[in-house]
């Protein structure tokens, strides 16, 4: 056939991902409806642009990417079908590619953020059938026009998997019953699909990271048909089993970094608040909220059906617009909530400990304890604007879902998690994100002296934060105060650290609790309650597994630390602080002998080191030991403090170094302040240590 006759009937679309791509006019005809140019509206990633500057690509260039997939696949699969004498029909073809072309065309704004945002909003796979085969819709037209007046009908079947009987669990088929629509169950949407390749190598291209740099080549090479026991299975031929498994690996971690994003997954959950407080707004007085609502959106706010006329005319520009009208609305809480989407006025995150449903439970409940002292009372934190929380769960593959099956050299067939040393399905993820926006707190109604109650809250979320609560530090003893001199003068020496060095100085008095056995000094744990400055702090400090080291190691000290503002002293008082991190006190045993058992007075300076991103704080510390017994002893330390990331750990080590080489009288110490107060001033406590 010649060449320019060819290029005559169609078009090549260039797609900075594939390259160029050639559209007979029977498809092209499909991408010139409205429904389908629309997708050049609504984004591939929802928000995520808000995160990757780069993620600006649409659900149009995705669909013409899984297109050019599925040709790519179609053309591999046809010398197979044909071994087998199973002939390929044009018609068959033609379904098979109209599907990749179409699989998206039911994504409202936002892709799954809008319909998860509206009440009894159908899903966009309803919205894609609807689209198909509506007599109003314009690709519903096209297709009979283009190609048969019942294929509209065939291709929602193959979109809907009806024609593939999903109870036979879409694995396999009967060596008597083999048709295009079974390979099609493992090609169009499975775990193994046009759609998935497309958008992992187009979503790592436009959000700049790695890992979803696949071969799509050779995962289509790796595929074939086989038949097993009588069954034809659609298989992967165990040489490409790395491959597979990079393409799994490559789906997990874009899930980690990219579409489960914290600000991605933020942002949508605002824009679910953003409807919701709009409906709300919607059906009372005051307000212009419904003089700018379109007419279909204004149907889906009152429960009513739109046409697909009215749902198309919907996309992400419709929506930006209507966000940023709003920005201007009366309530504050809209237009707040509007410019967290057009402005990027993100909330702030919290980050509550190990992210534990326990974890989070416990710190809603002390925030509500917290709200409710000042005049305002939650119920539902799901209808509170000032907060958000979402949890997320992936994996790396799904086994009763459309199985991956991996032929062996040996002729049989399994299961990949069966074959692979990698591949689990027991390797699940779960993310789970909460957020609170002080500035959209402010504006609940009944909540009585606001800064007060947004003060508790920040100290709230400081002890809950897991940062906060892993003490690694150097700490060293010395019985003469002039060390203090020589250590500034080391460090102003060095240059290596700016060095904020305050003249002042405080006072703070610890006291120390115990059990009548020394429970806690026998698990390295401690338990404190400090006054200073006429405020009153809990400390709990216990074990890290870092901290399993030798007593006389020259190491670092780590341990997990918790601290809380509370009224008093009194043990009783603070109970539920005390036990929610030292639970073995709850014990009534424990808790009736549970009582003080050393107090440290401790007369501290302190300074701050920084260089560029790391920071130490350096206590200076003249310490007096009294027990309960009321013998009385003293001594010098210094505590050196990493008040950065981790990762700096390194920096305390060189700095620690550096200072001992310079200052032999420096003597490195592992124990608590605890610790050493009792075996300073009781007698017999070398026995304690035999105790545990």
């Amino acid at each position: 056939m010649d060449k320019n006759f060819t290029m005559s009937k169609g078009k090549t679309i260039r797609d900075p991902v594939h390259g160029d791509i050639f559209f007979p006019n029977k498809f092209l005809n499909i991408i010139d409806t409205p429904e389908f140019q629309r997708l050049r509206r609504i984004h591939q990633l929802s928000v995520a642009y808000l995160v990757f500057p780069g993620a600006e690509h649409t659900r149009f260039s995705h669909s013409i990417g899984t297109y050019y997939i599925m040709q790519k696949i179609i053309e591999h699969f046809k010398p197979i079908m044909e071994s087998i004498n199973l002939e390929l029909k044009e018609r068959d073809i033609d379904l098979a590619l109209v599907a990749a072309l179409l699989h998206d065309i039911g994504h409202g704004p936002f892709s799954h953020a809008f319909e998860k945002a509206i009440p009894n909003n159908d899903s966009h796979e309803v919205w894609t059938i609807k689209i198909i085969l509506s007599h109003d819709s314009n690709i519903n037209r096209v297709l009979k026009k283009n190609f048969d007046e019942r294929f509209p009908e065939d291709l929602a079947d193959i979109i809907r998997k009806e024609r593939l009987v999903r109870k036979d669990g879409l694995k396999r088929r009967s060596t008597d019953n083999i048709d295009l629509f079974f390979i099609l169950s493992a090609l169009i949407s499975s775990q193994l699909d046009a759609d998935r390749m497309d958008y992992l190598v187009r979503d790592t291209k436009y959000t700049g990271v790695a890992f979803g740099n696949i071969d799509i080549e050779r995962l289509i090479s790796s595929m074939t048909l086989t038949v097993y026991k009588d069954n034809y299975y659609v298989c992967v031929v165990d040489k490409y089993l790395p491959d597979i498994e990079n393409y799994l690996l490559a789906r997990y971690h874009m899930h980690e970094e990219v579409y489960l994003h914290d600000v991605k997954c933020e942002m949508e959950i605002v824009i679910k608040k953003i409807l919701k407080r709009a409906i709300q707004l919607y059906g009372s007085e005051g307000n212009s909220v419904k003089d700018i609502i379109p007419r279909p959106l204004l149907k889906l706010f009152e429960g009513k059906e739109i046409s697909i006329t009215e749902y198309i005319s919907l996309d992400d520009n419709v929506m930006l617009s209507i966000f940023s009208k709003w920005m201007e609305e009366a309530d504050p809480i809209l237009n707040k909530l509007c410019s967290c989407i057009i402005d990027r006025e993100k909330y702030n995150k919290v980050k509550i400990l190990n992210n534990t449903e326990r974890d989070i439970c416990e710190f809603k409940k002390e925030l509500t304890e917290i709200l409710s002292r000042h005049d305002y009372h939650v119920e539902d934190y799901e209808n509170e604007f000032f907060w958000l929380e979402s949890t997320e769960r992936y994996s790396i593959y799904k086994k009763n879902t459309d199985n991956i099956w991996i032929l062996k050299n040996d002729g049989t067939i399994n299961d990949i998690c069966n074959v692979s040393k990698i591949i689990n399905e027991r390797l699940n993820g779960e993310k789970t994100m909460t957020f609170i926006n002080y500035d959209i707190l402010k504006e609940m109604k009944g909540l009585s002296d606001r800064d007060s109650a947004i003060n508790d809250i920040k100290n709230l979320i400081k002890i809950y934060n897991n940062r906060n609560h892993i003490e690694i530090e150097k700490k060293y003893i010395f019985d003469n105060c002039k060390v203090f001199d020589q250590v500034l003068k080391v460090l102003s020496e060095w240059n290596e650290y700016e060095v904020n060095n305050s003249e002042c100085s405080k006072i703070q008095t610890d006291y120390y609790y115990d059990t009548d056995d020394l429970y806690l000094f026998n698990q390295n744990k401690t338990l404190r309650f400090r006054e200073i400055d006429n405020q009153t702090k809990l400390t709990i400090k216990t074990p890290t597994k870092a901290n399993s080291i030798p007593e006389n190691a020259d190491s670092q000290n780590e341990r997990f630390e918790y601290e809380a503002v509370v009224c008093s002293q009194n043990k009783d008082e603070n109970k539920h602080h005390i036990v929610k991190y030292l639970p073995e006190l709850d014990a009534e045993d424990r808790w009736e002998n549970l009582n003080k058992s050393l107090t440290v007075i401790n007369d501290r300076k302190e300074i701050h080191l920084y260089k560029n991103d790391v920071q130490f704080e350096m206590a200076f510390d003249n310490v007096k030991y009294l027990s309960e017994n009321g013998k009385e002893e003293s001594d010098y330390q210094i505590e050196i403090e990493l008040k950065s990331d981790y990762i700096h750990r390194i920096n305390l080590k060189i700095l620690t170094d550096y200072l001992e080489k310079n200052i032999p009288e420096l003597t490195p110490m592992n124990e608590s302040k605890y610790k050493r107060g009792l075996k300073l001033t009781e007698k017999g406590i070398e026995e304690v240590y035999s105790m545990k």
